[in-house]
């Protein structure tokens, strides 16, 4: 009986424990079983899986985020928004596991939860909702968590929290009250330690992303004190050292830095502590060649092959220090020229390397620069407004100086003996020759070598293995086939450093399959010394056709050369304060044209300035005596005989001011007579006075109120007249349109009614929008023009001029023989302007002979897809001659 009665007991048993586990699932009764069970199954299922799921995605945010050196850092970086999408798998499942605690072992009685991971759950699906950056929804999570959780530690972590999401929001207000809470002496002594030692590290994140860094020092050394986590407390020691970097705390900054590469924890910032150790190198205290030696055997470590820029600019820091400007400038230039990925530091560099060339008067290089600089420069970079001014200054006198050598080297070249000139060319096109036959080779080899290197191949491992020896050296076979894969994949290179890339120094500006393709000179016209237009580099016509070899051509190139000294001189004088370059332009200037020139009297005056304000009374008064003797009826001369000239003019010009206003205000009052008489005398003073079309007006308005309406027709349409431009003419315009007196297209000719239709068609169509990309567009009549040769010729010029900018040249159909070649592209109008004006003024580019069949322009991205669709290029080009070529 007792043998078969045990089964029986442990059935009982078994039923009684699953009675009593079903009764502990619920949350109904506030029970000791109750309460432990739920605890045990939130904290190992829901909370455990949650949090590591939480973990692995703040591991990934750390692995992928991207921190900024060029400023202070944040101590907390949480990435951006897009990150935080991608890593929301992450949060998803903490948040899905969260909530189910939240849903399934919630036990509320008596206004207090007896499952402790219930809190903790939310606490969970708030973090979740930070790290995706959906910080609205993080901040319910924390507040619901303070309010129901008051009375439970956990609320002074919510609160933290809180004030870390109020940070992110950029509501600094609201995170520093939290925190000020938090930092008071009220609850501290039941606030969890991992709280209290980040609450340093949060505050001064808070004033940091404020930009206030100078005030996050105090918490900083607090936080580094707090918290021992190498990582942390080695990313708030390089913080503390960029702020005292910043503040010119150098001692305190290099005893930080080192401190940091002491502790190598994480190599970006180890690398970005060496550079910055390199920048505080002072020359009175220390000696560079130790630090100089550090720095190149960096640049050797393989595992800085993108950091190269930063080195070479950190070595230029050292050379300007020890005042080797020369040095320094191929620094920089190498930094330029190495990087490829950090665009802060290629504007930066290039900034510097720009201004270096600005001392040293080298306008060209520093121009250069300063373009490749605006280029990558951040609108926030420090004094970015005068950065662009002092480029658009640099690049305008660069223009200019261009043009004069250009146009002088043609002249040169045309004052040669014909047979001179043609050996020459002929020598050049010989080159162009022996390059293009030395790639055919290059590249038949490389294909011979690539069929040997599959032959052997094809022969197999065994074959290999058999002939010459065992190792691969011994093995002329397998040394064979080795050298013709070398070959076959990079071709003949030289046994140096850095032979992976071909070309160190310049690009090269061969394109063999569209110069194939465009080698045949496309001949369009031909002048009275035999030189046809060509597009072929080979052809002795295509240099020939630049070259000024008619006495017409010349006098068009001397006055190229005559506007770009005068602009240039100017630019030297006004912008750039340079007054010996100035003098020296001018001077030239006045070399190169006689004194009947339209812009000698200019040039005269401002030459009499400069060596009047330099001391050089000889030369000023040499000035003045040509002026006044050469130009006695002009302001110049009677400025010159009469220092008070133009004050005696200003109190004419005040005088006619005044009286204005009084006429104007009897013009209010109804005195017309009193009007029409102010208005004769005004008339009779200065006729080139601003005010005249103004009286002019209101005499013809008020002479309709006292004598025949014939007075005030007469009236306005001498105004109309006269003074076409003037503010006033469009009311003149219309009270004689109103009278059936005037017809504002009456005046104009066919040609002109035409342009100010297309004018008025092309507002209604495009907007202007100056701020968004821009391409620089060539509509080119394809019959006439050869496409691929112009391709060729943009291509070249952008591989040596504007390399850096990684433009790119397509083209396509536009309508019947017409195509649209497009570069593209540039971030506003101002750079495709600049790009424009350069392209322009180049004449391999632009050879003389193609205006009529090349229509270049520049055009925002939206207006592009317009202008392709309506087909209408004169209208678009009438806009844009307005809006951005006159502005």
């Amino acid at each position: 009986m007792e043998t078969k009665s045990l089964p029986y007991y442990r059935y009982l048993i078994l039923l009684f424990a699953l009675g009593l586990l079903l009764n502990s699932c619920s949350t109904k009764k506030n029970t000791w079983t109750r309460r432990a069970f739920h605890n045990v199954t939130a904290h190992y299922n829901g909370w455990w899986n949650g949090n590591e799921s939480l973990k692995e995605g703040v591991q990934e945010l750390e692995k992928n985020r991207v921190d900024n050196y060029n400023k202070i850092l944040y101590v907390y970086n949480y990435g951006d928004e897009q990150l935080g999408q991608s890593l929301s798998s992450y949060s998803d499942r903490t948040i899905e596991k969260g909530s189910m605690v939240a849903q399934r072992h919630t036990m509320w009685f008596k206004k207090r939860e007896h499952c402790n991971w219930v809190s903790e759950s939310y606490l969970l699906i708030g973090k979740a909702y930070f790290y995706k950056h959906e910080f609205q929804s993080a901040r319910m999570t924390f507040e619901f968590i303070t309010k129901k959780y008051y009375y439970d530690d956990i609320q002074f972590e919510a609160m933290l929290w809180l004030a870390k999401t109020y940070i992110e929001l950029e509501n600094y207000q609201k995170a520093e009250t939290f925190l000020d809470q938090l930092n008071s002496k009220v609850g501290r002594e039941k606030m969890d330690k991992e709280v209290i030692k980040d609450l340093n590290a949060v505050f001064a994140d808070l004033y940091i992303k404020q930009e206030t860094p100078e005030v996050a020092i105090p918490y900083l050394e607090k936080a580094i004190f707090d918290i021992r986590n190498k990582k942390q407390n080695t990313r708030m020691t390089y913080i503390l050292a960029q702020i005292n970097h910043a503040d010119g705390n150098t001692e305190e900054a290099q005893r930080l830095y080192r401190l940091v590469l002491k502790r190598n924890t994480n190599y970006k910032t180890t690398f970005n502590a060496e550079m910055n150790l390199a920048q505080l190198y002072d020359a009175k205290t220390s000696d560079s060649k130790a630090l100089v030696k550090s720095l190149k055997k960096m640049l050797k470590d393989f595992k800085n092959i993108n950091y190269k820029d930063q080195i070479y600019y950190a070595l230029s820091e050292v050379a300007i220090t020890d005042n080797e400007y020369g040095l320094a400038k191929e620094y920089l230039q190498k930094s330029v020229a190495y990087s490829v990925e950090n665009d802060f530091q290629k504007a930066v560099s290039s900034l510097d390397v720009a201004q270096l060339f600005y001392d040293d008067k080298n306008y060209q290089m520093s121009g250069a620069y300063y373009d490749t600089a605006m280029m990558y420069l951040p609108e926030d970079y420090p004094n970015y407004s005068n950065v662009k001014r002092q480029t658009a200054i640099v690049s305008e006198l660069v223009n200019y100086l261009t043009i004069v050598q250009i146009e002088d080297s043609l002249q040169v070249l045309a004052a040669m003996p014909r047979p001179e000139l043609n050996a020459m060319i002929d020598s050049i096109i010989q080159v162009i020759i022996e390059e293009e036959e030395q790639r055919m080779e290059e590249e038949r080899m490389r294909q011979q070598t690539i069929a040997m290197g599959a032959q052997n191949r094809s022969m197999g491992p065994g074959m290999n293995a058999t002939i010459g020896g065992g190792w691969y050296f011994y093995n002329p076979q397998a040394m064979s086939m080795g050298y013709s894969e070398f070959i076959a994949k990079w071709g003949n290179r030289k046994l140096e450093d850095n032979w992976r890339i071909s070309n160190k120094q310049q690009a090269s500006f061969a394109l063999d399959d569209e110069l194939e393709e465009g080698a045949v000179s496309d001949s369009l016209t031909l002048d009275s010394l035999g030189v046809a237009v060509s597009n072929n580099p080979k052809d002795r016509n295509y240099y020939l056709q630049s070259i000024p070899l008619l006495p017409a051509q010349i006098e068009v190139s001397d006055e190229k050369i005559s506007q770009a000294l005068y602009h240039a001189g100017f630019i030297y004088k006004e912008s750039l304060q340079e007054y010996p370059e100035s003098i020296f332009t001018f001077e030239d200037f006045c070399t190169r044209n006689p004194e009947d020139h339209e812009l000698s009297i200019q040039v005269y005056f401002q030459l009499y300035l400069l060596y009047n304000d330099a001391g050089n009374d000889e030369k000023a008064g040499d000035y003045k005596d040509l002026i006044i003797r050469e130009y006695p009826e002009s302001d110049y001369a009677k400025l010159l005989l009469d220092p008070n000239y133009f004050k005696e003019l200003e109190k004419k010009n005040n005088y006619l001011t005044d009286l204005y206003e009084k006429t104007y205000a009897a013009y209010e009052k109804g005195q017309y007579t009193r009007v029409v008489y102010n208005s004769n005398q005004a008339l009779e003073v200065n006729k080139d006075d601003p005010t005249t079309p103004k009286f002019l007006y209101l005499k013809a308005i008020s002479m309709a109120k006292t004598d025949i309406v014939d007075s005030m027709t007469v009236n306005l349409e001498k105004l109309i007249a006269q003074y076409p431009d003037s503010e006033v003419t469009p009311l003149a315009e219309n009270i004689l349109q109103n009278l059936g007196l005037y017809d504002p297209n009456a005046k104009l000719s066919p040609e002109e009614l035409e342009e100010q239709q297309q004018m008025e068609a092309a507002l209604s169509m495009y907007e202007i929008n100056k701020d968004m990309p821009h391409y620089v567009i060539l509509v080119v009549n394809g019959k006439e023009v050869s496409i691929n040769a112009t391709k060729i010729r943009l291509s070249d010029y952008n591989k040596k001029s504007h390399s850096v900018d990684k433009l790119n040249v397509s083209s396509l159909m536009f309508d019947g023989i017409w195509q649209m070649i497009t570069i593209n592209k540039f971030k506003n109008a101002s750079l495709a302007m600049m790009y424009y004006r350069d392209m322009r003024s180049n004449t391999y580019v632009f050879p003389d002979g193609i205006e009529e069949n090349v229509k270049p322009m520049v055009i925002s991205v939206d207006n592009y897809s317009k202008l392709y669709h309506d087909k209408d290029v004169e209208k678009y080009l009438k806009l844009f001659q307005k809006e951005y070529e006159k502005k």
